[in-house]
């Protein structure tokens, strides 16, 4: 075997390897990455159920205010509004977290533009309000 054989020998072991190693740090940091946007997606999922709950509750009160005061038409539609986000608020927080990104998928498979539509209005509403709130920091 020539020493440009073992050469080229050596830098395809070393190719090999070094493809072999950025493959593995790549699986890595999907898998990190995946669990951090999990977690994220958690965390939000369950804040945002408090909310959804919190304004059942608030509706609750007032359907109960509404009541007292007279106001029974209004009574009811405060109450079948507060049912409806208390329901809302249960079914967000045991949602599954890959039921709602394959659902998301789905919903940008089935309407491309409006997802995009979408895409660019929370963009812009982040950077108007990572905008403004640098105007309020002294």
């Amino acid at each position: 075997m020539s020493h440009a054989d073992k050469l080229s020998d050596t830098a395809a072991r070393a190719a090999e390897e070094a493809a072999s190693t950025i493959t593995d740090k790549a699986r890595d940091t999907v898998d990190l990455v995946e669990k951090t946007a999990s977690e994220a997606i958690d965390d939000q999922r369950n804040s945002a159920s408090r909310y959804v709950t919190d304004l059942g509750t608030a509706a609750f009160s007032a359907a109960h205010s509404l009541s007292n005061s007279g106001h029974t038409r209004s009574s009811e539609y405060a109450s079948v509004a507060a049912r409806a986000l208390d329901e809302a608020g249960y079914q967000l927080s045991s949602y599954d977290v890959g039921n709602l990104v394959d659902d998301a998928a789905d919903v940008v498979r089935r309407n491309p533009g409006l997802s995009a539509a979408i895409a660019a209005l929370a963009g812009y509403s982040l950077v108007k309000l990572a905008s403004s709130s640098r105007k309020r920091e002294y």
